[in-house]
């Protein structure tokens, strides 16, 4: 005798629906929390490498008598070693342990890369920050470039020397370097290597001479 097998009833059209409707929903709920979460990280990474500059900056300096580091170019390299002169890894890899990363065959330090830029832009090696090229201002009333700035020969350009950090009347709202865009640094308009928006959104990660951070808000660019 063969034996009974009882069918399983089939899900209906109406069943189908609400299970995709309900794909759909948590979906809409789940996909922009990762998104969040995600542009979060990047926000919180990009920052501790910037306050990661800001200790070498302070070790810099305590050991060169309050001179800081330069003169610099405000496009700064993020592939190590042999970067060259006139950037920031250079004149810190005496003070500092350097890691890096491989990125398409490219060794680059880890303190230069912004995860929110490596994202949005392919440019290898990448600018995910930008130096200060703007005037500071000192306590004599002056201003000048704080980080100097290199000889350039086909400018007829000679080199300016960077100066003390002690000359720096407000070094606290003074920025030093911050996330590369092309809204934030109209020179850099129509080059690959800015991209064309804020990486972060609505926020560029600024690093100040006096070594902290903050998320400023573009809303004024």
């Amino acid at each position: 005798m063969c034996p009974s097998f009882k069918r399983r009833p089939a899900f209906s059209l109406v069943e189908i629906l609400v299970v995709c409707a309900i794909i759909t929903v948590l979906a809409g709920i789940l996909i922009p929390t990762v998104s969040s979460v995600r542009r979060q990280t990047d926000l919180l990474t990009c920052s501790n490498h910037l306050r990661q500059i800001g200790i070498g900056l302070r070790l810099y300096i305590n050991d060169n008598k309050g001179i800081l580091p330069g003169p610099l170019w405000s496009g700064q390299k993020a592939n190590y070693p042999n970067t060259g002169s006139g950037h920031l890894l250079t004149e810190f890899e005496d003070y500092m342990e350097i890691s890096t990363v491989d990125v398409d065959g490219t060794s680059l330090a880890e303190i230069m890369l912004c995860p929110a830029y490596m994202d949005q832009n392919n440019s290898i090696p990448p600018r995910c920050y930008v130096l200060r090229y703007e005037n500071m201002e000192l306590i004599d009333g002056s201003s000048v470039k704080a980080f100097g700035y290199p000889a350039d020969s086909s400018k007829d350009r000679e080199a300016e020397n960077p100066v003390n950090y002690m000359q720096i009347a407000h070094p606290e709202r003074e920025w030093m370097m911050r996330d590369l865009d092309q809204i934030g640094s109209p020179g850099y308009k129509g080059n690959p290597l800015a991209p064309e928006q804020p990486v972060h959104g609505d926020v560029r990660n600024t690093l100040y001479v006096d070594g902290h951070v903050e998320a400023i808000s573009t809303e004024n660019d």
